[in-house]
């Protein structure tokens, strides 16, 4: 028992693990509330959402509840995305669909599309980085404006996470 404990440990800690760590930092107001979902497209431009990858989200306030996603990868303000992909050269974006953004809520902008990301390139085999973080968008006056936007660098913080300035 002990030498196969042993042989495991052994063979995980030798494993290529090629992980991220997805953090949408909580915001003010109803954004958290208004999901981002994930695309992983492969080099050809090929949606491998469901293929590339395996993921497990936890709550900023819980980190060490882990728990299965049942259909689409997503953030709400305040989650963490634990993601181990495949070997491979990805891009990663965000999106929200218009008939996910929340209509009653006044205060949020509804431009009439889907709001969608910057696009981050993640190569399995050439990243040092384990953490990027996704913030909604905002305009020069600081109110959100429909968008998302992925970083290396965290998002400045005021009592809750300021959005991303474009």
């Amino acid at each position: 028992m002990k030498k196969t404990l042993m042989l495991i440990l052994a063979l995980l800690a030798s494993a290529q693990v090629y992980a991220l760590i997805l953090y949408r930092p909580a915001n003010s107001g109803s954004i958290n509330e208004i999901n981002c979902y994930l695309k992983i497209e492969d080099e050809e431009g090929n949606d491998v959402t469901q293929t590339a990858a395996r993921a497990w989200y936890a709550w900023y306030s819980a980190p060490k509840e882990i728990h299965s996603y049942q259909n689409r990868l997503y953030l709400s303000g305040g989650m963490i995305m634990h993601i181990y992909f495949n070997p491979g050269i990805y891009r990663l974006t965000f999106y929200t669909p218009l008939e996910k953004q929340n209509p009653y809520d006044s205060s949020l902008p509804h431009t009439g599309s889907d709001w969608i990301s910057n696009t981050y390139t993640y190569n399995t085999e050439d990243s040092q980085l384990r953490v990027l973080f996704i913030s909604p968008t905002a305009n020069e006056n600081g109110f959100y404006n429909g968008s998302w936007h992925i970083d290396y660098k965290a998002p400045q913080y005021y009592k809750f996470t300021k959005p991303y300035r474009e």
